[in-house]
């Protein structure tokens, strides 16, 4: 699923589960990548603060609570500082460095329901993705 965070610029904390798809998961089930193919972010068991697993119910998954740092910073150069100007090639900076789009994170989890099978490929059954924010300074 991808998360559109391109407004957010505080840090804050997104919390999300899937209403009618009750999969279970854990830190190393999730992965999280821009549109361009970049992996952005691995849950990391030993950053404090990082995210929080609570346990799902016969109708909820899991729920996944992550911190995701502040992008004011980030943004305010993307204007102000002319090396980071995007020219005709909006992936690349106009010193020749990458641009790495934080905007839209693509969420990917890999879920098994409570008798440990996993879902079939290909569409996932219908849900309803739950997600919530509010800032939070760490």
């Amino acid at each position: 699923m991808t998360v559109d965070v391109s407004q957010v610029s505080d840090a804050t904390r997104f919390t999300g589960a899937a209403v009618g798809l009750p999969v279970n998961f854990a830190a190393g089930d999730v992965a999280m990548y821009n549109e361009q193919g970049f992996l952005m972010q691995l849950l990391d068991p030993t950053s404090p603060g990082l995210f929080e697993l609570y346990a799902g119910d016969a109708d909820e998954s899991n729920i996944l609570s992550y911190w995701r740092h502040e992008f004011r910073t980030y943004k305010t150069q993307h204007r102000e500082v002319d090396n980071f100007a995007t020219d005709d090639d909006p992936e690349w900076h106009e010193d020749g460095s990458p641009h790495i789009d934080h905007d839209r994170i693509v969420v990917a989890i890999r879920g098994r329901y409570a008798d440990g099978t996993k879902l079939a490929a290909g569409k996932s059954p219908a849900f309803r993705l739950i997600v919530m924010s509010q800032p939070e300074e760490h």
